[in-house]
Order: C-alpha cells, then sequence, then structure tokens
C-alpha cells in the first residue's frame, strides 16, 4: 500500500514526508507537486515523484494504475490570505473545485484514508484567543473560504462512501525548520514572516513589511500563533496513522 501525498516538495509536505520516513522506512511514498512553490531539493530519494497538477486526472490514473494508494495526504494549496484577495477566483480553483476533484477521484479508486491540511482561517474573527473545533466558521477571507468548502465537501463525500475516513487538521502560522534536512521556508516565493525577519537579522533586506496598525496592543500589531513546523509533521503522521485503524472522521486543531 502506498501514500499519496500531494504539495510534497513544499515547506509542510516535505518535512512530514522526511520525518515519516524516519519512522516507517519501508514505507512507500507517492509525491504529486507541480513544483509551482515547492523545492525539488526538498524531495527526498526514498519516494517515487510526479511532476503535475494534483486535479490532472489523466495523471492520477497512471499513478493509480501504477500504485495502489490507500491514504491520501493533502498538502497541496495556495496559502497567501493577502494574495487571495487580489486572485480570488484562482483560490476558489485551486483550493476548492480541484481539492474537490481530486477526493472524487481517490475516494472513487480505493482510497480509504485522508488527511486534509486545511487552515484556521475558516474560523470567524473574534475577542476571544481561545478557538475550538466547536468554535463558528466564518472565514474573511477567500482563502478561508475555500478551505472551509473543501472541509464541507469532504463530509459530504463521506455520506456517499461509508468506508472512507477522514481527519481535517485546522491551524495558524507554521514556523521553523528540520536542520538535519534543511527543511525550512526557504523558497524564494516565500514571504514568510520568521524567513523575512531572518533575513533582515542577517542583512539580507533592509525591511519588510508587518501588517496591522489597529490591534489593542502595545505596538498595534496583532497578536501572531506560530506552531513548529516538525510539531505540524507529527501531528499529520500520528493522524494518518489513527485514520488507518480507527472508522473515524475528525475535525482537529492543532495546538500550540
Amino acid at each position: 500500500m502506498a501514500i499519496l501525498v500531494t504539495g510534497g516538495a513544499g515547506y509542510i509536505g516535505a518535512n512530514f514526508i522526511h520525518q515519516y520516513l524516519e519512522l516507517e522506512p519501508k514505507c512507500q511514498i507517492i509525491i504529486l507537486d507541480d513544483l509551482s512553490t515547492g523545492e525539488p531539493s526538498r524531495i527526498s530519494a526514498k519516494t517515487i515523484f510526479y511532476k503535475g497538477d494534483f486535479a490532472d486526472l489523466n495523471l492520477l490514473k497512471t499513478i493509480f494504475t501504477k500504485h495502489k494508494i490507500d491514504s491520501l495526504v493533502h498538502f497541496a494549496a495556495k496559502t497567501s490570505v493577502e494574495e487571495s484577495f487580489e486572485q480570488a477566483q484562482i483560490y476558489y480553483l485551486e483550493n476548492y473545485l480541484k481539492t474537490k476533484e481530486l477526493f472524487d477521484f481517490c475516494s472513487s479508486n480505493g482510497t480509504k484514508n485522508i488527511v486534509f491540511s486545511s487552515t484556521a482561517a475558516v474560523y470567524a474573527s473574534q475577542k476571544n484567543d481561545k478557538i475550538s473545533e466547536q468554535g463558528p466558521t466564518k472565514p474573511n477571507s477567500p482563502y478561508g473560504i475555500a478551505k472551509l468548502k473543501a472541509e464541507q465537501y469532504l463530509h459530504e463525500l463521506q455520506k456517499k462512501c461509508k468506508d472512507l475516513n477522514f481527519i481535517i487538521l485546522r491551524y495558524f502560522n507554521v514556523a521553523g525548520a528540520n536542520l538535519l534536512k534543511n527543511l525550512g521556508p526557504n523558497s524564494k516565493a516565500s514571504k514568510h514572516l520568521f524567513k523575512m525577519t531572518a533575513q533582515a537579522a542577517a542583512g539580507y533586506k533592509t525591511s519588510f513589511s508587518i501588517f496591522g496598525i489597529d490591534y489593542p496592543t502595545r505596538d498595534g500589531t496583532c497578536i501572531r500563533d506560530f506552531i513548529h513546523v516538525m510539531d505540524i509533521a507529527n501531528v499529520h503522521i500520528a493522524s494518518l496513522n489513527y485514520s488507518k485503524t480507527n472508522s473515524e472522521c475528525l475535525v482537529l486543531n492543532c495546538g500550540y
């Protein structure tokens, strides 16, 4: 049996794969990534890599013909909240419509377990700094809206495919790196706050922008939550292993 990982050459996806292979070295992992933001240097030699769109049905047919895929871990997505306001239609296409096609294809072709890497941007804005999985979902960005619709579709799909298990993971900002594997947010396209801060501290940048000036904090900027990328990788691993042995569908916030 094999695991299909979309976005496996990305920051979080690559950390998940390298960590999973440390724990399960004999596991077969298939990476599907178009390398639009992913980095070839992040791809483990122990995996099988396909370059392409995760909703390319012909490519998916090829992959599923060659490999028996029983699990999907879906990382691939457009991820910038700021950019989503400028490219709302693209975010709707990538993060919902194409994700919907991927879920449909996988569930129709023998995949029993899905771990969906979602976002805490699906929640409504609220003053309370503690958000539970039962909190109101009312995203205020095209990014969050598309991710929430993909979540909702998984619930609908499971009603039709009773043997499908899924776990949806919601989290805010990810930071850090696997230092042994050199797996940080190092792509040229990345506007990650920790990356820009480090670049400025090292003299590679003279300035960078932090948005928000009217929050009830000392300097007016918002308080941001961060979780280490290795913690996120381990949460995805634990979720996948749980999904394989339990007939249960869960929505989980990733703790800090």
